[in-house]
């Protein structure tokens, strides 16, 4: 299942999150569609990173759905239809070895047609050093506006979920999954990430160390998988340098 909900009408949004001000992570953006959506004039669906001046960092599922013209980011609000900055979309970068059987390399970059000015609502966030990973046991928070009941309206306001890491092997029991050394996965009882939240940061020493990618299901027994940063750092570093 991604987390965009293609197959599962479910992973749009942080489950039982708690609310989250844009001032505490400015670094985060909502992908967005124009188009009616929950009452609002937009549709968001997925979410992102700020990265760079011109850089959106998201999951390559969300990446590959954009489609250029209809489609932009919004950033420096925590609330996904209004405020802030509305950016275009230059041009989208997949990961050349991104797999959308298995979700490996499950990375993409989003080029701005303009640059973001940063201030206390927009900021760039770190980006961990290569082949850093998190420690098992410990607390991650996930960040965006995905549903936060299975199957209930995506959220106005940005929300986080606090999350623990696993083990991978615990992650394929749980799950019935493979992973591969591009993935790491969290549980969390109460909240996690639910349809809508593909491509959602998470936060662990102030460092994006992932993306949301996959999960089996918005059920709290199933892990959540994300796409370990670390691990494509410096594709990221090359994408963004060369631009």
């Amino acid at each position: 299942h991604d987390l965009r909900g293609r197959d599962v009408s479910e992973l749009s949004r942080i489950i039982g999150g708690e609310r989250a001000s844009i001032e505490e992570y400015p670094f985060a953006v909502s992908l967005q569609n124009n188009g009616t959506f929950f009452g609002h004039q937009v549709e968001h669906f997925c979410g992102g990173g700020i990265v760079g001046e011109k850089w959106i960092i998201t999951t390559a599922q969300c990446a590959l759905s954009v489609q250029v013209k209809a489609f932009h980011v919004r950033a420096g609000t925590s609330r996904y239809y209004e405020g802030g900055d509305v950016y275009g979309v230059q041009t989208v970068v997949i990961h050349p070895a991104f797999n959308a059987i298995n979700y490996d390399y499950d990375v993409g970059l989003v080029q701005l047609t303009d640059s973001i000015q940063f201030d206390t609502t927009k900021q760039p966030i770190k980006l961990p050093k290569v082949h850093s990973t998190i420690d098992d046991g410990s607390k991650i928070r996930v960040l965006g506006w995905g549903a936060y009941e299975f199957l209930g309206p995506v959220s106005d306001q940005l929300l986080f979920s606090t999350m623990w890491k696993i083990d991978n092997a615990k992650c394929q029991q749980a799950s019935g999954v493979f992973l591969t050394n591009r993935m790491f996965c969290a549980m969390s009882s109460s909240a996690r990430p639910c349809v809508g939240d593909s491509g959602s940061p998470v936060i662990y020493h102030d460092t994006l160390y992932g993306v949301a990618s996959w999960s089996r299901s918005c059920a709290s027994q199933y892990p959540t998988a994300f796409t370990a940063i670390a691990e494509v750092k410096d594709w990221i570093s090359e994408v963004i340098g060369m631009a």
